[in-house]
């Protein structure tokens, strides 16, 4: 007499939940960026409803539907106690080794909640005020990205594929340093005032996939 097989007997790979992480960490600090994430309530909302549409549109392997079944069921039962974003960094953490082999859009991300929490202020804004450069309501360090440059550098698979500029406001040698540390190319040149244009390139060799 045959066994059946487990309902979920299929054991997710490293690189698998690696890259759902990777996919639900972009999606939310794009939210975040675009304004529509304000507190721990709609920042849950939204990871339950992204879950959901990757579910119903099988955007991921079967070895991970176990994974997106049980966030999604967390989400709902316990809502902002359930820590969706806690779990995926854990889930990144615990699958990736090395920084150095993160995406360039993930690595960028990691590099920007670093300067936050050394209490620089991050905005993303619209074409019309990247050419103004208007930064009069910016009183301490912080940093500005056009919102169509920020989404268009980046391709589906989280690589950096053209050059994207960043104004910097303040001490653009901290921010330098942190481009640095997250294996990013970059160039400073002085604009006006306390403004300084930085300008981050693609990494000049990939590996081959």
């Amino acid at each position: 007499m045959k066994k059946s097989a487990p309902a979920h007997g299929v054991t997710p790979s490293a690189s698998d939940l690696r890259h759902l992480a990777f996919c639900a960490l972009c999606a939310l600090e794009f939210s975040r960026q675009d304004g529509k994430i304000s507190n721990a309530h709609s920042e849950t909302l939204f990871m339950v409803r992204w879950l959901s549409t990757a579910q119903k549109q099988k955007r991921f392997p079967k070895s991970v539907a176990s994974e997106i079944t049980l966030m999604l069921d967390r989400g709902r039962r316990y809502g902002t106690d359930a820590n969706l974003c806690n779990h995926l960094e854990t889930l990144w953490n615990m699958n990736n080794h090395s920084i150095a082999r993160g995406s360039d859009l993930f690595r960028l991300t990691q590099a920007i909640q670093a300067m936050k929490n050394l209490g620089w202020e991050n905005y993303t804004v619209s074409e019309e005020e990247w050419v103004q450069q208007d930064n009069a309501g910016i009183e301490a360090n912080g940093f500005i990205v056009e919102k169509a440059a920020l989404h268009e550098a980046f391709d589906c698979h989280g690589r950096l594929t053209e050059s994207l500029e960043i104004h910097v406001i303040g001490k653009a040698s901290i921010f330098e340093q942190q481009l640095n540390e997250h294996k990013f190319p970059n160039k400073k040149s002085a604009k006006s005032g306390n403004l300084t244009l930085v300008t981050i390139y693609p990494p000049q060799v990939r590996s081959c996939e």
